[in-house]
């Protein structure tokens, strides 16, 4: 934008002159000022902020979380539950090692908790 204002300015400048190039030079500053006004607005907005006792209720649902796929009675359904969140798991070789990717909305939950 500020180029294009700069090369209406030089050809002015340089003894070229027409009405059109006043219209477009206040239509380039108009739409400058406008950018300029929507760029400081959006640093004015508050961030989101997580409350501070988040990573604590985390925890304890995790907690609660592993208990319940491990008691003897749910973890049957649970493996179920879960092997329907994976679309795919990925086994990629690392050096001399092997990475798992999990590939589908179960992925995304852990990364969550990364």
């Amino acid at each position: 934008m500020t180029d294009q204002i700069d090369r209406v300015v030089e050809a002015i400048a340089g003894g070229m002159f027409h009405e059109s190039m006043k219209t477009k030079l206040g239509n380039l500053e108009a739409r400058r000022n406008e950018l300029e006004a929507m760029i400081a607005d959006a640093f004015d907005e508050n961030p989101v902020l997580l409350h501070p006792g988040l990573p604590d209720r985390y925890r304890e649902e995790v907690s609660l979380l592993t208990e319940t796929l491990n008691a003897e009675t749910t973890k049957a359904e649970a493996m179920t539950i879960i092997r329907s969140l994976l679309l795919d798991i990925r086994m990629i070789p690392d050096d001399d090692a092997l990475s798992v990717e999990l590939v589908g909305e179960l992925a995304g939950i852990l990364a969550l908790g990364a």
